[in-house]
């Protein structure tokens, strides 16, 4: 697709003492350079620079629609198509020549949504109305019916690069009477394995999970794993919506999400626009000061520092925050508090898009950061500081000095003073740099994402 080479409009500019075989000569050298395509679903790789004459010259571009696609090429696609100009201008000591270009950059929508991705996110204003089973739309969330008390959708099969993990999620607000389930089934070599369930979640609820499993494929608290060493091509899900009656307010459904584990698969856009520092203020937290259970709530106090930085005051409901969402966000049938899909869904609850996703690059990391904001991220390993068996930290920024050494920038809720002090001297409480080696090293691409 992006070998299509269209130019709808060149303009050029004659300044100084300019000679027509020069312009000509830069014409013929900027359309051999810079190719772009009429119609793009994915990020452009705008070229920089064309040489000219032994000469080179940097390429300036430009967009009118920085929102749809920005001038380095990013692209953020709308619910329907929309046409971008893009102008790319070189200037030499004689002329200055500008090429136009209108790109139709595609709407979200994608019959195979797997073919270059290993997220899937729908949100319930882009499901198929078709299968809504005594469920509408209202305020762009999924609702049950006025006159009932469940609904469901059964989504369509959907391809998948082949995977031999998923992890299934969703946001939505629910209460102990109403509560959202999601099942899940997988093909392993045209087989369908039977439906799995993350069983039906609600807000205040002590809610478990139930580890199933048949001949193809298992759930084991928050993973559907492939079983016989095999990957599956396909899945399909179902999403059903209950209330004990019509006078209770129906759960609300924001979207639906899968992370895939995909072997042998690489994704690691494009960073050099990227600033060399950025930091979000999230408030610290430390687990160690909730008793009792402090050992084991990384990812409840992680969550909670997430929620603190998109302004919800849990200090209401506490006066430690992380002991209210421990409770909250407890596993009660696998007796954990680091089930990611009951973290994600928790914070979820609070009016929040939440879910689980997976990341297979810093650099994808990096763009989310500056795109969208802070994580939380699983870890496991030699921290340097501590080793952990498995763990969740807030990754609230990076830094990237000037000699190239990057630093990830987190607020790890098991830090605090029994490690020592700060280069400052002051005792280290929550916040750290991580060296990127150590991160690499130990992080397991999977993330909470709070959009």
């Amino acid at each position: 697709m992006k070998k299509l080479f269209i130019i709808l409009l060149l303009v050029f500019i004659i300044t100084g003492c300019s000679n027509t075989t020069d312009l000509d000569e830069l014409m013929v050298v900027m359309e051999e350079h810079i190719i772009i395509a009429d119609r793009v679903d994915e990020d452009v790789d705008l070229p920089l620079e064309i040489i000219f004459q032994n000469e080179t010259y940097d390429v300036i571009w430009e967009s009118l629609n920085e929102d749809v696609m920005d001038r380095y090429g990013h692209i953020y696609q709308k619910d329907e198509d929309v046409m971008v100009t893009l102008k790319a201008t070189v200037k030499t000591n004689r002329a200055t020549y500008t090429m136009t270009f209108e790109v139709k950059v595609m709407k979200k929508e994608n019959p195979n949504p797997f073919v270059k991705t290993h997220q899937y996110v729908k949100y319930a204003s882009h499901l198929d109305s078709s299968r809504f089973n005594q469920l509408k739309l209202e305020n762009d969330k999924l609702i049950i019916h006025d006159d009932h008390i469940q609904g469901s959708y059964e989504s369509e099969v959907i391809e998948a690069s082949l995977f031999k993990k998923m992890v299934g999620s969703w946001a939505a607000t629910t209460n102990m009477d109403a509560t959202v389930e999601l099942q899940v089934r997988v093909m392993v070599d045209g087989q369908w394995s039977k439906y799995l369930s993350y069983r039906p979640w609600g807000f205040e609820k002590q809610n478990f999970s139930f580890n199933t499993t048949d001949d193809i494929a298992r759930i084991a608290i928050d993973e559907i794993i492939v079983l016989n060493d095999k990957k599956a091509e396909k899945f399909q899900y179902k999403v059903i919506l209950k209330r004990l009656n019509i006078n209770i307010d129906s759960p609300k459904l924001d979207l639906i999400s899968f992370a895939l584990t995909i072997d042998n698969y690489s994704y690691k856009p494009n960073v050099e626009d990227l600033p060399n520092f950025i930091d979000y203020e999230v408030p610290m937290l430390n687990q160690q000061a909730v008793s009792e259970i402090g050992s084991s709530i990384c990812s409840p106090t992680s969550a909670a520092m997430l929620l603190l930085y998109k302004g919800h005051d849990l200090y209401k409901k506490d006066e430690l925050p992380h002991r209210y969402t421990a409770a909250l966000f407890k596993d009660y049938g696998a007796n954990v508090y680091g089930n990611w899909v009951f973290n994600t869904v928790g914070m979820s609850s609070f009016n929040e898009k939440a879910y689980v996703g997976m990341m297979y690059s810093f650099e994808e990391l990096m763009r989310h950061l500056v795109e969208v904001g802070p994580v939380a991220a699983s870890v496991s390993g030699d921290m340097g500081v501590y080793q952990t068996g498995g763990h969740l930290i807030v990754i609230r920024g990076y830094r990237i000095t000037d000699d190239g050494d990057i630093f990830v920038l987190a607020n790890d809720p098991n830090i605090n003073s029994r490690f020592g002090n700060d280069d400052e001297g002051n005792p280290l409480f929550v916040y750290y740099e991580f060296p990127l080696e150590t991160f690499m090293n130990t992080w397991k691409g999977i993330v909470y994402i709070i959009e």
